[in-house]
C-alpha cells in the first residue's frame, strides 16, 4: 500500500531469494513464493517529498523487508535469512490530465464504396488518471485496436480504452463511427472565373470552362452542382504570362478524387 496520493510507478510484483526451513512435507510442497498468497509491504510510513512527481529509487534494507514481512510466511515454515540485500521501487504522485484520443481501428473499404468523412469519437479528449510520472509520458490516449476487415456501409461500435502503465481512463468507452458510402462518378462543365482583371479590360478565356470529374456519394449525386464548384484564374500586377493556371477554390464536401481539365487556358484582352 503506497503512501496516500501516491502510487507505486512501474512493474509493482516483486520476486526475492530467501532461506526458510521447515518440515520435509511443508518444504516439498514450497516451490516460490507464489506457492500462498503474495506478501504485501505497507509503505503508509514513507513521506514523499511534496512537488516532487516522481521519488526515485526508495529501498527496503534486508532487515527492514524482514520486519515487515516475517510475520506473513505461513506458520508451517521459518524464515531464517533473506537473500535478497534490498528492494528498491518509484513513488509516483497521483495526477489526472486531458488527453486528445487516438483511435486505434483497422479497416479497409470494398470496391466501389469510400468514406466521405472523417472516422467520428462521442469525444475528441478523455480524461486521464494515473501516477504523475506515467501521465507525463503520454502524449495520447490510445484505444483497445479494433480490427473491423473490410466494410461496405457506416459502422458505429464502442471503443475502449484498458487501463495502462497504472493510468485509468473515464470514461473507459466512447463511440465511434466510420461513414461510409457507395460512390459514382459524376462529370460536370463549371465556367471559370476571372481575378484581378479590371484594369486590362474585357478577358476572354480559351476555352472559358472546364470538365469536372469527381467521385460523390450515391446518395448525393442529385445534390451535387456545379454551383457547388469555383476555378478561378487569377492576373498579377505587372506579369502577363502566355497560360493561366486554373485554380479550384471551392468544392462540396461530398466530393472525392476531383480532376478537372484543362489545367491551363489562353486567354485574349480587349481593350
Amino acid at each position: 500500500d503506497p503512501p496516500v496520493g501516491y502510487r507505486v510507478s512501474g512493474q509493482s510484483d516483486r520476486y526475492m531469494r530467501v532461506r526458510v526451513r521447515g518440515k520435509g512435507y511443508a518444504l516439498q510442497r514450497l516451490q516460490t513464493f507464489n506457492s500462498f498468497s503474495p506478501l504485501q509491504i505497507n509503505l503508509q510510513s514513507i513521506e514523499a517529498a511534496e512537488g516532487v512527481d516522481t521519488v526515485t529509487h526508495q529501498c527496503l534494507s534486508r532487515g527492514e523487508l524482514e520486519r515487515l514481512l516475517a510475520p506473513q510466511i505461513p506458520s508451517n515454515l521459518t524464515l531464517e535469512h533473506f537473500v535478497t540485500e534490498r528492494l528498491c521501487y518509484d513513488l509516483s504522485r497521483m495526477g489526472h490530465r486531458k488527453l486528445p484520443v487516438a483511435a486505434c481501428v483497422h479497416y479497409s473499404l470494398r470496391e466501389q464504396y469510400a468514406q466521405f468523412q472523417p472516422l467520428m469519437l462521442s469525444a475528441d479528449s478523455i480524461l486521464a488518471v494515473g501516477p504523475a510520472a506515467e501521465l507525463a509520458k503520454m502524449e495520447y490516449a490510445y484505444s483497445d485496436t479494433v480490427n473491423l476487415g473490410e466494410i461496405s456501409e457506416t459502422e458505429r461500435f464502442r471503443l475502449a480504452f484498458s487501463p495502462r502503465d497504472g493510468v485509468q481512463f473515464q470514461p473507459s468507452e466512447l463511440t465511434c463511427t466510420i461513414p461510409v458510402s457507395q460512390f459514382t462518378r459524376k462529370k460536370m462543365v463549371i465556367p471559370i472565373r476571372v481575378e484581378n482583371a479590371d484594369s486590362l479590360g474585357q478577358v476572354t478565356l480559351l476555352p472559358g470552362a472546364v470538365e469536372v470529374t469527381c467521385d460523390v456519394p450515391l446518395s448525393s449525386f442529385a445534390s451535387v452542382k456545379e454551383d457547388d464548384f469555383t476555378l478561378r484564374v487569377r492576373f498579377y500586377r505587372g506579369i502577363t504570362p502566355e497560360r493561366l493556371l486554373v485554380e479550384l477554390v471551392k468544392m462540396p464536401p461530398e466530393a472525392r478524387n476531383v480532376a478537372f481539365s484543362p489545367q491551363y487556358v489562353s486567354y485574349l484582352i480587349a481593350k
